[in-house]
């Protein structure tokens, strides 16, 4: 008897259980989001919903069509050349397969259950937020290597989520739902800022944009649902502003990146200690509007440096360039003389940042905000416009992968195949005749891109139908929250394969067909104006 009650107990909550499991472990671990994955896969043979599955998953169009994707690219298979790599793609995308048919055939969870999901995440992201921040104020490695290998998975997918739970938690709040109805507002605002503050602070040039263009689309959606003229007016304000204050943001970096604060001198100037000052009037390299090598004394650099470093001015630092060039655009940025008083003028702080390759106090000092990456990314779009050279630049290196990708889609109209990409980027290189080193010709860094590549123009179309088809099918369009999210992915996609990572792909996979089948009934209702 009891075995029964525990079993009835069991097929009523286990569904519900896998699924907070999923979202408590998705800002933490890849591997447990591949066990909890698998529990979600495991559905399907659950007794119940296998008999489930001959009665209604078998003529759900939506699921099929979700399940076409993975279809489609098994068929990719049969023009490879390289099985291995072919292997390994389908392996990484089995997700396509496995996530949608436990979600449907699970009994449709409550609205209470659904919200619960809902908290669950946002709880599980913000509790990331928080131990990612401990870890950049108490270890200067993530500051000194890359303070975005702070979060657990990838920086860019924990982004999204980061994202996705801010305005997933002020719908939730906004509509009265379940437990949300009882966050008090002001508490739902300071959550809400310090959610957008980590961003900041993780530095995730995509999860920004994701941010601003989903603010745009929440705000849109807020207007539309009041008749008051003074509220629609101060929506369109903040529109506006959400709009301005980033491009706003982005002009001042420019603007103080830009801004030249140094004058050539017209006769010869010599340093304290009387050595002749050297001016490279030909290198236009400048850290915060100072040239770095003007005023510029290699033999007192050589010998002030030495004595308070143990490291050679002439070695290389922790990321492979010389101390030298590292040292002497610190200098600059912080707007001193390139000679025997300039090093004097430097902390032990200072030190410390040069010898493991910072460039620019800025990168210390501001590390809590936005504008040393935003700083980094102008200053890397100056030096590959100026020079040609993209290599060890992020967003420079970016362009080149966009470049050979769009190579080869030009040539290449039907793809080129599951597991051929590899084979094809290095002749891409060549004929662009790219600058970037071998070792940095990696394979571009956007969905979009690599699906023409590997599938071809019309493999692409049908992917992006087949999601469109999936989604209206089931109405599931009229669900807001599922636009949002939607929006966030689909910006996310311009920067970042982020449906062929072993985290971004289950996540999209679980809200997608969460929202899709197990939404509450009210939520693919079109209904106007009924928060204001």
């Amino acid at each position: 008897m009891r075995w029964r009650v525990f079993y009835n107990w069991l097929n009523e909550h286990l569904f519900f259980i896998i699924c907070a499991l999923f979202v408590l472990s998705v800002p933490f671990s890849e591997a447990f989001i591949s066990i909890t994955t698998g529990l979600i896969a495991l559905q399907i043979i659950y007794p119940n919903h296998l008999k489930m599955f001959f009665r209604k998953g078998i003529s759900d169009a939506s699921l099929w069509a979700l399940m076409g994707v993975y279809i489609l690219m098994l068929g990719a298979v049969f023009f490879t050349t390289n099985m291995d790599d072919a292997l390994y793609e389908l392996k990484k995308n089995l997700a396509w397969v496995l996530v949608s048919p436990g979600m449907v055939l699970c009994s449709r969870l409550t609205e209470k259950k659904y919200w619960l999901v809902i908290l669950l995440f946002a709880f599980a992201v913000t509790v990331g937020t928080f131990i990612s921040t401990v870890k950049v104020l108490l270890y200067d490695k993530y500051v000194l290597d890359n303070i975005r290998e702070a979060t657990y998975i990838s920086n860019i997918v924990y982004s999204l989520q980061v994202v996705f739970a801010i305005f997933a938690v002020l719908y939730a709040r906004l509509k009265n739902a379940y437990i949300f109805k009882h966050l008090p507002w002001a508490f739902v605002i300071v959550w809400a800022m310090w959610m957008f503050a980590f961003l900041a602070i993780q530095k995730s040039l995509t999860g920004f944009v994701s941010f601003f263009v989903t603010a745009i689309v929440f705000l849109f959606w807020l207007i539309k649902q009041t008749k008051k003229p003074m509220l629609k007016r101060l929506g369109f304000a903040f529109m506006v502003l959400v709009v301005v204050a980033p491009v706003t943001y982005v002009g001042t970096v420019v603007h103080r990146y830009c801004y030249v604060k140094d004058v050539l001198p017209e006769q010869p100037v010599y340093t304290p200690n009387g050595n002749l000052y050297q001016f490279d009037t030909d290198n236009k390299l400048k850290e915060n509007g100072h040239y770095v090598y003007w005023y510029e004394c290699p033999e007192e650099i050589e010998k002030e440096w030495n004595a308070v470093s143990e490291k050679d001015v002439y070695a290389k630092n922790s990321d492979g360039y010389p101390i030298y060039s590292t040292l002497v655009r610190y200098l600059a940025s912080k707007g001193l003389t390139k000679d025997s008083a300039g090093i004097a003028a430097l902390t032990p702080r200072d030190v410390i940042n040069i010898e493991n390759g910072l460039s620019n106090y800025i990168f210390y000092e501001k590390r809590f905000s936005l504008y040393p990456r935003m700083y980094e990314t102008v200053w890397e779009l100056d030096m590959y416009f100026n020079s040609a050279n993209p290599n060890n630049q992020s967003f420079s290196q970016r362009i080149e992968f966009g470049k050979a990708a769009w190579y080869i889609i030009k040539h290449n109209f039907w793809g080129v195949g599951a597991g051929n990409a590899a084979d094809y980027y290095p002749e891409a290189y060549v004929a662009l005749a790219s600058n970037l080193d071998e070792k940095f010709q990696y394979m571009a860094h956007n969905q979009y891109l690599t699906y023409m590549v590997r599938y071809g123009i019309p493999g692409f179309a049908a992917i992006v139908f087949l999601l469109i088809f999936a989604i209206i099918r089931r109405k599931a369009h009229h669900n807001f929250l599922l636009i949002l999210f939607l929006t966030i992915i689909a910006v996310s996609c311009l920067g970042e394969n982020t449906l062929e990572d072993h985290s971004g792909l289950p996540f999209f996979l679980f809200f997608l067909s969460l929202m899709m089948w197990h939404s509450p009934k009210s939520e693919v209702r079109l209904e106007q104006n009924q928060y204001f």
